[in-house]
């Protein structure tokens, strides 16, 4: 009889950590930095990721190297987009940015951190350095074992 409650016991364990380890594996994480006008952001700064399919929304506060964990569901379709907004000083006044982009599971795919570089192209060295760029800004995205890079048209200091 002890023996039967010790195997019952030990299903159980595996069951519950069968599942918890399912559910570790079902969602993307990394400890997110962003990096804005070549500025490490330091205040805190609510990032919307919007799945554009079924509506789902994940709120996330940015906080600097905060962990940032993604649902697997959100990604379906490579339909996932992040947006946020943003306030810079601009010539003598403060000035709103806002940014909305696509966001890929590769950015959270076998990394523990994810840098996410935003260059303004209303700053004129930024403009002059991604000439060939029509949007209002650049994203450039590194993590443990990826790098994306915009071409530009001088070379980088």
């Amino acid at each position: 009889m002890k023996t039967e409650n010790l195997y019952k016991i030990k299903f159980a364990i595996l069951l519950i950590l069968f599942f918890k380890s399912g559910l570790v594996f079902s969602q993307y994480q990394a400890n997110l930095i962003l990096v804005i006008d070549e500025e490490i952001v330091t205040q805190n700064v609510k990032l919307e990721f919007i799945n554009h399919l079924n509506d789902n929304k994940l709120i996330y506060n940015y906080k600097l190297g905060g962990e940032l964990k993604i649902p697997e569901e959100y990604f379906k379709e490579n339909s996932l987009h992040v947006k946020f907004e943003d306030y810079k000083k601009f010539e003598d006044s403060l000035k709103s940015y806002n940014y909305d982009f696509e966001f890929l599971k590769g950015w959270l795919t076998n990394t523990t951190f994810l840098i996410l570089r935003i260059y303004n192209l209303d700053k004129k060295e930024y403009k002059k350095l991604f000439c060939n760029e029509q949007n209002d800004y650049v994203i450039e995205v590194e993590n443990s074992v990826y790098k994306q890079q915009k071409i530009t048209c001088k070379k980088r200091k």
